[in-house]
């Protein structure tokens, strides 16, 4: 008797496993609408499809039992120092020379031809005139920096 209980418990899981599988052809086995001879069928049907998937499948796992990845660590390195590795030039964007800047600063604070704070904000502008961006820079700012230029004796080209 138990194991009528048993079988039935297993028979019911089975049951509701082939309803509710993705499976696809398993739910017409257990469905009650078609015939009996239509669920037959797709019983032989689902479960041939299901041997000969675990038959490739086992195939697959004994050629790949048999043909084992190698994998090699090994380096093939040359003799690097025969090559030779080409120059690494860094080269300065900045195209106002600091030096230049602060010589043309002295020169004017020497000659007192115009006011330390002027030298200075006017060769802050001095980016402005080399990198042609004169369109952002405000028209009283570029009057002055040209004024010190023009005290100076230098054009916007020679700076």
């Amino acid at each position: 008797m138990r194991l009528f209980e048993v079988e039935k418990i297993v028979l019911g899981r089975l049951k509701e496993f082939c309803k509710t599988t993705s499976l696809h052809g398993w739910k017409y086995v257990v469905s009650s609408k078609p015939p009996a001879f239509i669920r037959y069928i797709w019983l032989v049907t689902c479960s041939t499809a299901m041997f000969i998937a675990i038959y490739f499948m086992t195939l697959a796992w004994i050629k790949y039992e048999a043909n084992q990845t190698k994998t090699v660590m090994e380096t093939v390195q040359g003799d690097i120092y025969r090559f030779l590795f080409p120059a690494v030039t860094v080269c300065n964007f900045n195209k106002i020379s600091k030096q230049a800047a602060y010589r043309m600063a002295a020169e004017l604070s020497d000659a007192n031809l115009t006011k330390r704070e002027s030298v200075v904000n006017s060769l802050k502008l001095l980016y402005y005139l080399v990198s042609q961006d004169k369109l952002n820079l405000p028209r009283k700012d570029y009057e002055l920096l040209t004024e010190v230029l023009h005290r100076t004796g230098k054009t916007e080209e020679q700076v």
